[in-house]
């Protein structure tokens, strides 16, 4: 004969189990994307610090996604920005100042910041100001993001746009200091021109693949045709749409012997939703992480 009190528990284990797992299913649902891979095959020290070999070679980084809820658009912007923090060694910043006004004290870019936000308008390309959390060498950074490329692009020769230093990113240790200062484009990685191999998007089974010209091979479309300054934009998607987007690099080819942040940020419906960063340093510089 059957146990009524052991039937009894395990009805209530199943109870248990089915809404918690009705619980997980659901506040997956919730979230609008799911990643599912974000990823440079480089060596990791750390985690998100990648170690950039200086010899020729193929390396390669992706990011995969797949859309948990239809949405009208998503927007994925590449951030590829040079370590400066030596900048920062002169100047008498304080942990009591908020970033917007400790970055105004960096040479340049604060006058350049100043001016631009004095003149952008809702109308105009939006300047973006964010943050996040910045891992470099194991230690986290919190992270104030500006970028200037937006407003900058209505004023600038089509494809000089890339190539200016309009991305900004100042980050204070654990103590609220200052001590990590980036400065680069938004686009796929430093040096498009010379330093990136190819580039590939793709929304499901429509893949575009860009390429240099003297690379290109097949269907690939030459690279100065890909976005100019690393953003995607896919309107109207559907739930479980899927997009993969990877680029290639070679790391001889890139001019700087300093670390780099790698940065991207996902805008959905025009909102800002998430950032995914990680640091690429020099073998030969592995003290300067």
């Amino acid at each position: 004969m059957v146990d009524r009190r052991l039937v009894a528990i395990v009805v209530v284990a199943l109870a248990i189990s089915t809404a918690t797992f009705s619980f997980m299913v659901g506040e997956k649902v919730d979230e609008p994307i799911e990643i599912l891979k974000e990823e440079w095959n480089l060596p990791s020290p750390y985690e998100d610090t990648y170690r950039l070999p200086s010899e020729e070679g193929r390396y390669a980084y992706g990011l995969g996604l797949v859309l948990r809820k239809p949405v009208r658009q998503l927007e994925i912007i590449f951030l590829s920005l040079e370590n400066e923090s030596s900048l920062l060694t002169d100047l008498d910043l304080s942990a009591d100042q908020d970033p917007w006004t400790a970055f105004l004290s960096v040479p340049d870019a604060g006058k350049m910041a100043a001016a631009v936000d004095s003149y952008a308008t809702p109308t105009q390309a939006r300047l973006i100001r964010e943050e996040f959390q910045l891992t470099r060498a194991g230690s986290a950074y919190d992270t104030y993001l500006v970028d200037l490329t937006g407003p900058l692009l209505g004023t600038s020769p089509k494809g000089t746009a890339r190539s200016l230093r309009t991305v900004h990113a100042l980050g204070r240790n654990a103590g609220g200091e200052y001590t990590q200062y980036f400065r680069g484009v938004r686009d796929f990685f430093l040096d498009r021109d010379r330093a990136i191999i190819d580039v590939s998007v793709q929304l499901n089974q429509n893949l575009t693949k860009y390429a240099q010209r003297t690379t290109a091979q097949g269907t690939a479309v030459p690279m100065d045709r890909a976005p100019e300054v690393g953003q995607l934009i896919f309107d109207h998607l559907e739930k479980e749409d899927q997009i993969f987007v990877s680029f290639a690099i070679n790391p001889a080819m890139i001019s700087t012997k300093k670390s780099i942040a790698h940065i991207v940020l996902i805008f959905i419906d025009g909102e800002y939703y998430r950032s995914m960063s990680s640091v690429l340093y020099r073998e030969s510089a592995a003290q300067g992480v």
